[in-house]
C-alpha cells in the first residue's frame, strides 16, 4: 500500500485540448496550453456576471447566467427555457457523440492508469495478508489510516508541479524546467524525512489510541515502521510524475507504475509466505516497490538531460517555495477533514472486535479502488475547465462539465454492477474468515448503491477545482465533514452497529455533492449553470 491516494488537485492551470473540428475548417486539434492564457478573475467574472433578464407577457421576469463572447445569442434576449419536465435534460440526454470526447478520452486514460496504483498495490497487499488470518488484516487498516493522513498532506506536490513544468517547456525553457524539478524535489525530500521520522515516532502511540487489541497493534507497529521508510520514494514519485504529465508525456510514469506494481507483489509473496515477515514484510515490499518507481522516472529525467545538477545542489529560495506550498493550503484543509472522517470512522469499526475491524478494511479498499476511476475523471474536468475559462470559452467549458457528469453516472453504474454481481464471492479474494466476509456481505450492499453519486460528487468537485473555487471547496468539505462527524457520533452513542457506520460516513458524500451541485448550476457559477443546454 502507498501513502494515500491522491484525492485532490489545486486549483492551477493545465494544459489541455481544444479541439477545432467544430469550427468546420480542416486545420488539426490545436494544443492549447493554459500557461500561455492563465485562467484571470476578470475570465472567471465574464462568464458569471452577465446576466440577461428577459420580461414577456407569457413569462416572468428571469435571469441567465451565461458568457457574452461564447453564448451565441444576442444581448438583451435570453434563450428559450427548457421545455418542461427537463429541467436536467442536458444532463442526461441519449449518449450521442460529443465533439468534446476526443479531448476527454486523451486525458482521462492515461490519468486512470497512473491513478490506479495506489489502490492496486493496496488491494495487492489486503489479498495477501488477509491470508495471514484476521488480525494481520485489521493490523494493515489500522496502519492505512496514518498513511493516509500523511499522503493527503504532500498529495498536492504532483498537481502544482504539472502546469509550471508545462509553462516552461512550452517557451523552450529548460532551465526553467530544471528549477521546478529541483524544488520540487527537496520539499520531496525534506518533507519525506520529516514525515518518516513522524511515523516511526508516532504511529505506536495513534495505533495504541485506537482500542486494537494487542496482538493487532504489535502487526500494525511493524508495518507503519516499515511503509514509513518508502515516505521520501512516494513524494519523489509525486513530483517525477507530474513534471512528465507537465511535458504532455504519460507512458514514462505509466511504465513507472508498471514496474512498481510488478516489484510490489513479488516481494509481497516472498518476503510474506517464504521469509515469514508476515504484516511487517508487506509494508516493506510496499516501500520497495515504491522506490523502483521513483527510479524509473528519475533514470528518465536524468537520460532526457531535464534536471541540472547546478539546480538540484542549490536549494530553492523563498520565492520559489511559496506559490508551490501556497496553493496547498485550502485543500490540506480539505483533506484534513476527510482524513478525519475516516480516521474516525475506522476507530469505530476497531472498537466493535477484530473481525469487524478487518471487514471494514476490505470494504474499504473496494471502494478507494473503485474512486480511483471517478479520480480520472476529476483530473479531466481540472484540466479542460481550466482551458476553456483561460481562453474565455464558458460554452465549452459547460459543454465538457455536462459531458463529464454523463460519463461518470455510466462509469458509477458500471462499476457498481461489477461490485454487485459477484457479491458473495468476491469477498473470499480477501480473506478466509467466515465471520469477516459475512459481515462484508452485508454492507457492501449499501456501498455499491451509492457509486454513481460518488462519481459524480468527484467530477464536480474536479470542475470546481478547473475554476479556482478552492475556498469553496474547503468550506464545503467543513459543512459536510461536521455533518458526517455527527451522524457518527450519534451512531456510535446509540450503538447502531457496523451498517450504520457506513451509513453515517456516506453523509459526507451526500452533502458535498448537493454543495457542488448548486454551486455549478446557481447564479454564482462560474461557467453558467451545467443544467442549461448550451446555445
Amino acid at each position: 500500500m502507498r501513502l494515500g491516494a491522491i484525492t485532490a488537485t489545486p486549483s492551477l492551470q493545465f494544459p489541455g485540448l481544444i479541439n477545432t473540428e467544430a469550427s468546420g475548417t480542416s486545420a488539426p486539434r490545436a494544443r492549447l496550453h493554459s500557461a500561455r492564457r492563465p485562467i484571470s478573475p476578470a475570465s472567471i467574472r465574464h462568464c458569471t456576471q452577465h446576466k440577461l433578464q428577459v420580461t414577456s407577457r407569457h413569462h416572468s421576469p428571469r435571469e441567465h447566467v451565461g458568457c457574452s463572447a461564447h453564448a451565441g445569442t444576442a444581448v438583451g434576449h435570453a434563450p428559450d427555457p427548457p421545455p418542461a419536465g427537463s429541467r436536467f435534460g442536458p444532463l442526461f440526454p441519449h449518449f450521442q457523440k460529443s465533439k468534446h470526447d476526443a479531448d476527454i478520452t486523451q486525458l482521462a486514460v492515461p490519468a486512470l492508469f497512473s491513478l490506479l496504483l495506489d489502490p492496486v498495490m493496496s488491494l495487492v497487499d489486503c489479498a495477501i495478508v488477509g491470508r495471514l488470518g484476521a488480525d494481520a488484516l485489521a493490523a494493515t487498516g489500522a496502519s492505512i489510516s496514518i498513511f493516509s493522513l500523511a499522503g493527503l498532506l504532500v498529495s498536492f506536490l504532483s498537481y502544482v508541479t504539472v502546469p509550471a513544468v508545462a509553462e516552461a517547456s512550452t517557451q523552450g525553457d529548460s532551465a526553467e524546467v530544471s528549477r521546478v524539478i529541483s524544488t520540487g524535489v527537496w520539499i520531496a525530500v525534506v518533507a519525506g524525512v520529516f514525515i518518516t521520522g513522524f511515523i516511526i515516532a508516532i504511529g505506536p502511540l495513534i495505533l495504541g489510541s485506537m482500542r486494537l487489541e494487542a496482538s493487532v497493534v504489535e502487526k500494525a507497529t511493524g508495518y507503519v515502521w516499515a511503509r514509513a521508510l518508502g515516505s521520501i520514494g512516494y513524494l519523489l514519485v509525486l513530483v517525477g510524475s507530474g513534471s512528465f504529465r507537465g511535458m504532455q508525456d504519460t507512458m514514462t510514469p505509466a511504465i513507472a507504475s508498471l514496474a512498481s506494481v510488478l516489484t510490489n507483489f513479488s516481494l509481497d509473496v516472498v518476503f510474506v509466505f517464504v521469509f515469514g515477515w508476515g504484516v511487517t514484510g508487506a509494508g516493506a515490499a510496499t516501500s520497495i516497490g515504491m522506490g523502483v518507481n521513483a527510479l524509473v522516472l528519475y533514470s528518465r529525467i536524468i537520460q532526457k538531460r531535464l534536471l541540472k545538477p547546478t539546480h538540484l545542489l542549490q536549494p530553492p529560495t523563498w520565492g520559489r517555495l511559496r506559490p508551490m506550498l501556497r496553493t496547498g493550503v485550502a485543500l490540506q484543509i480539505r483533506n484534513g477533514f476527510l482524513w478525519f472522517v475516516g480516521f474516525l470512522g475506522a476507530r469505530m469499526a476497531a472498537e466493535m472486535g477484530t473481525v469487524t475491524m478487518a471487514a471494514h478494511e476490505i470494504i474499504r479498499q473496494m471502494w478507494v479502488f473503485s474512486l480511483q476511476g471517478f479520480a480520472a475523471i476529476n483530473v479531466t474536468a481540472q484540466s479542460l475547465l481550466a482551458t476553456h475559462l483561460g481562453n474565455d470559452d464558458c460554452k465549452s467549458a459547460r459543454e465538457v462539465m455536462q459531458r463529464l457528469i454523463q460519463i461518470a453516472l455510466v462509469a458509477g453504474s458500471f462499476i457498481a454492477l461489477t461490485l454487485a454481481l459477484p457479491r458473495d464471492q468476491l469477498p473470499l479474494l480477501f480473506s478466509s474468515d467466515v465471520q469477516v466476509v459475512e459481515k462484508v456481505r452485508r454492507v457492501m450492499p449499501l456501498v455499491v448503491l451509492m457509486l454513481p453519486l460518488d462519481a459524480v460528487e468527484r467530477t464536480l468537485e474536479g470542475g470546481l477545482l478547473g475554476c479556482q473555487q478552492t475556498d469553496f471547496i474547503a468550506r464545503n468539505t467543513l459543512v459536510s465533514a461536521a455533518a458526517c462527524m455527527s451522524s457518527l457520533l450519534l451512531v456510535y452513542k446509540l450503538q447502531l452497529g457496523f451498517s450504520a457506520v457506513w451509513i453515517a460516513t456516506k453523509v459526507l458524500i451526500l452533502v458535498r455533492f448537493w454543495g457542488g451541485f448548486r454551486r455549478l448550476s446557481g447564479a454564482s457559477s462560474p461557467i453558467g449553470d451545467v443544467r442549461e443546454s448550451a446555445p
